[in-house]
């Protein structure tokens, strides 16, 4: 397996992977699928709303993929402590227009601000050398092989290292997610619980130290 920065080019192959793995996962699913029809119109919103996510990362270099017989198989979004996140400009640039146009923006609003505080016990801990694992998704054929474990200790890790990096923060909202991040080194210092559209949800946060 090999791993390098991802290109615009690669969003054709990021994009399926990602959504793929996110379409049951807890967050998008409160948020928006009960507001579609159909599983296939659910997928469709979250492949344009990963797209507006993964360019400003593609673009800064922040976006990672592990690469196995010349297919993608993960991929990885880290913040650096220079990360700009996209402007509504740089978005509907990217492909949200539909997005704004075509779906309830309050939904969106009350994501970007359950994220926002579900982040908050990472950001007071942040220092000048602290980053930020934004995601990290693996291929459906691939889970359960190690990939993702492969992917943190032999490149995600070492490239923050190597970029002066001292710390790596996350959260995450299953269990199955708790699991994977304890068994990698990553160490749990906050637990709560948080209402997404008045329903609650687990919320963890992890640290792990660079050395």
């Amino acid at each position: 397996m090999s791993y390098r920065y991802a290109t615009m080019d690669d969003l054709p192959e990021i994009l399926p992977l990602i959504s793929k793995s996110f379409i049951d996962y807890p967050v998008y699913a409160i948020a928006f699928q009960e507001k579609f029809q159909s599983r296939k119109q659910y997928f469709s919103f979250l492949h344009k709303m990963h797209r507006v996510e993964i360019t400003p990362y593609i673009q800064q270099r922040l976006c990672y993929v592990a690469v196995m017989e010349g297919k993608i198989v993960a991929a990885a979004l880290v913040e650096s402590p220079h990360f700009q996140p996209t402007s509504w400009l740089g978005a509907i640039k990217a492909g949200a227009l539909s997005l704004v146009t075509s779906f309830w923006s309050r939904n969106i609003a009350k994501l970007l601000q359950f994220l926002s505080l579900a982040k908050q016990d990472c950001q007071h801990r942040f220092s000048n050398h602290s980053w930020y694992l934004e995601m990290l998704a693996v291929s459906e054929k691939m889970q359960r092989k190690r990939v993702g474990t492969h992917f943190i200790e032999e490149f995600i890790v070492p490239e923050i290292k190597r970029q002066h990096g001292k710390q790596l923060f996350l959260i995450t909202n299953t269990k199955q997610n708790y699991a994977f991040y304890r068994k990698n080194k990553f160490q749990q210092f906050s637990h709560k619980i948080h209402l997404l559209n008045r329903q609650p949800l687990e919320n963890w946060s992890f640290v792990r130290t660079l050395s």
